[in-house]
């Protein structure tokens, strides 16, 4: 039996822990107890270094956002066509997820390109413990240092936009309320930003998978 065990692939290994252990058992043992049955068990600074990693999660808000935008649009116009007819609690929700269908797309680019800058060797000497050189926002600045992407102007204010997006989208209002702005959301129009956000995070997402460019 233990030969089996170690004739199994890591991936099974860790499907294995996940079906055998309760979240609670996982969230009280530590990575060391782990490990004597599941040497090959990552740590946390391990899964950080994975640029895959980041690109998966990249992936999976950008599938949420077009899921969450496609719901939105087909509830809307179904809300026209149900005018007369009361309007469901199911249908009013679906027609009121604009804010996290874009933030959503917003987040994919900025995970998109920590994904890119990690394949590119940003963090292979960072240690146990020590902060992420790149947490902050500031998506133009990071999309920057990606050797191999030239942003086009119109690129570069899409990343704004999407830093904004990502810092106040959270919230009904700005992070700094101020009496002498209006209170209306700056939000785009999802479609027009998803015209420059598509082709944007498909070339990021092709520097983060990029073959033999991982440092």
């Amino acid at each position: 039996m233990a030969n089996q065990r170690q004739q199994r692939s890591p991936l099974t290994l860790r499907r294995w822990c996940l079906m055998t252990l309760s979240k609670k058992e996982l969230r009280m043992i530590g990575l060391d107890q782990i490990r004597q049955r599941l040497p090959n068990w990552p740590s946390e600074l391990d899964i950080a270094k994975q640029s895959a990693r980041w690109a998966m999660m990249a992936q999976s808000f950008y599938c949420a956002s077009v899921v969450l935008n496609d719901e939105m649009e087909k509830a809307h116009r179904q809300m026209h066509i149900e005018m007369e007819n009361q309007i469901s609690i199911d249908l009013a929700r679906r027609e009121e997820v604009g804010v996290p269908a874009l933030f959503c797309l917003a987040f994919s680019l900025e995970m998109a390109i920590k994904a890119a800058l990690i394949h590119q060797g940003a963090i292979v000497e960072l240690q146990t413990g020590q902060k992420l050189p790149f947490s902050s926002h500031s998506l133009s600045e990071l999309a920057k240092k990606i050797k191999g992407l030239n942003l086009l102007p119109v690129e570069e204010e899409c990343l704004e936009r999407a830093a904004n997006i990502i810092a106040d989208g959270k919230y009904p209002v700005r992070k700094k309320p101020c009496d002498a702005k209006n209170g209306l959301p700056g939000y785009p129009n999802y479609q027009n930003f998803l015209r420059t956000a598509e082709p944007l995070y498909e070339r990021l997402m092709d520097l983060a998978t990029a073959v033999g460019a991982q440092q």
